[in-house]
Order: C-alpha cells, then structure tokens, then sequence
C-alpha cells in the first residue's frame, strides 16, 4: 500500500490508509485485479481531465480512491461506494477526492468535473478488452452455484442458468 501510495504523490499517510490501498491487491472484480484497474483508473480519469480543463491530480486522487470501499466491504457492511466515501472522510480527504468515490454509480448526483471522469474512466478500465475474464472453472462454479440457489426453493423441480449466468429458468411443481 505504502509504495502505491508513492506512486500518487501520497506522503506522511496513516498506516491505515497504506493497509487499505494494500488490500487493493488481493481482490478482484470480474477478474480484474482492483489495485491495478483503480491505478489504471486515476490515469485514464486524470489524461481526460486535462483535456476538457479539469484538475488533473484531483482526477487522478478520485479515479484512484473510486474503488477504495472494495477493500472494506468485506469486513463492514454496505455498498463499497459509501464505505469508500466514508473511510476517505475519515482519512481527512476533501470533498473533491472522496465524491467520486460516492458518485460513481449515480446513487447521489455528480456535482464535479471531476467525478464525471471517474464515471467514465472507470466504464473505460473495465470495458477494455482483456481487463475482466473469468477462467472457465470460475464460469462453471458460479452457474452451478447458482442454479442450486435455485433449486433451495421446494417448488422448483429443475432449474437452468442461462444468458451467461445472467438468467435462472426453473421449473415449477405446483
């Protein structure tokens, strides 16, 4: 954590916030590594902003930090966009910083510049090709998994994951 700090520019952090960026490394979303998509990130969302006349090192901070709730989730409860938004409170960020990571999926509105290059930064990270996969074992787990979620239900006879996962047909006994 401590050396992706620096990576920032991030000097004289508490241990805390050095942990958490650290975190980072060890999750995934969809395959993609969370430290290196949040890095990638902050670039994307800094090089926009400094086209359309933005604050490039707020960019950076807010498309950096926009995921930081992805490694509290598992330990506190709630969405990662409000956790992120609070633990950066905590940590003495300003608004600039800390709004992004609370207005990334639009569940409060986007009140900078700023925080619209997160959006579409982060869209931009995830959307490009290779960056999520899923091996063919973690495929076939997930849709079995899901399918016996499925079949809990005592009305349910069969039930069938289809759409990539993305949809359940069962097969009722009434």
């Amino acid at each position: 954590g401590k050396k992706a700090a620096q990576k920032l520019g991030l000097q004289n952090q508490s241990d805390r916030l050095y942990e958490i960026i650290g975190r980072l490394n060890y999750r995934t979303s969809y395959g993609q590594n969370i430290l290196k998509h949040s890095f990638e990130t902050g670039y994307l969302c800094s090089l926009i902003a400094s086209q359309v006349g933005a604050d490039p090192r707020v960019a950076l901070l807010g498309g950096f930090f926009h995921d930081i709730g992805k490694a509290l989730d598992q330990e506190t409860e709630g969405s990662h966009d409000v956790l992120g938004m609070e633990f950066l409170k905590e940590e003495g960020f300003p608004f600039e910083i800390y709004h992004p990571a609370h207005s990334h999926h639009n569940i409060v509105p986007v009140e900078t510049v700023e925080a619209e290059t997160v959006i579409i930064g982060d869209k931009l990270s995830a959307a490009r090709q290779g960056a999520r996969t899923e091996s063919l074992e973690m495929y076939i787990q997930r849709v079995q998994g899901l399918e016996r979620i499925a079949a809990e239900n005592n009305l349910v006879s069969k039930s069938f994951a289809v759409s990539a996962g993305r949809e359940i047909r069962a097969f009722l006994d009434t």
